[in-house]
């Protein structure tokens, strides 16, 4: 569809087909190319930034609330500031449901070839094993809960925050043993991984923290 110019007036959600739902899904958040997809041109983006009703919260991400953002629409604006943005790590496992293990960043997964530039509050890890292709119109898309659990604690500085980690995911019932085990031959040799594999044994002989194992 192609748009009249708007010059600055308000550009009605409504008007335009599919962008209403769009921007529900995303908590008000948009890629530039997913507008041009649907027939908002460069120029309707520009009018209504200039007009302070959209902000601009990275180079290629608009947001059509003008006022801070949450955390949901940060969450969003770290993925969408990718091509090939995925959710992983302690920001994907807070997502899911983890207690105990704030994400201090957002962490997000990207390809090597797709790799955004830097963004305050987000951190992105490069992978050439990506979870597939990424389908924004089902949801804030987000890794495995078990290759969160390994990815996480491969970033972990310290061996026992990822053995903590790692046990308090199969705890909590984020996942089993037997996911985050395969998950783990998936990822061949990473960060932590015997530390990753001995916290798996403790957790199925029944260690709850990682204070139990120490």
């Amino acid at each position: 569809p192609s748009l009249l110019p708007m010059s600055g007036r308000r550009l009605a959600h409504a008007s335009v087909p599919g962008l209403a739902s769009l921007l529900a899904g995303q908590a008000g958040l948009a890629r530039r190319s997913q507008l041009r997809a649907l027939g908002v041109t460069r120029k309707h983006v520009e009018a209504q930034i200039a007009a302070g009703r959209w902000m601009l919260v990275a180079p290629e991400v608009v947001s059509v609330d003008n006022g801070r953002l949450d955390q949901e629409q940060l969450t969003w604006r770290a993925v969408l500031h990718s091509p090939h943005g995925w959710l992983d790590g302690r920001s994907a496992l807070n997502h899911i449901g983890l207690t105990g293990y704030p994400p201090p960043t957002i962490h997000v997964l990207c390809g090597r070839t797709a790799r955004p530039s830097r963004l305050d509050g987000a951190t992105y890890h490069v992978s050439d094993r990506l979870p597939g292709p990424r389908e924004l119109s089902t949801g804030l898309p987000i890794v495995s809960a078990a290759r969160a659990v390994v990815d996480a604690a491969a970033w972990e500085r310290w061996p026992r925050a990822a053995s903590g980690l790692t046990i308090a995911a199969v705890q909590q019932r984020i996942v089993t043993v037997t996911e985050v085990s395969a998950e783990l031959a998936l990822a061949g040799r990473v960060r932590h991984r015997a530390v990753v594999r001995d916290a798996l044994l403790e957790a199925s002989g029944g260690a709850e923290s990682v204070a139990e194992v120490d």
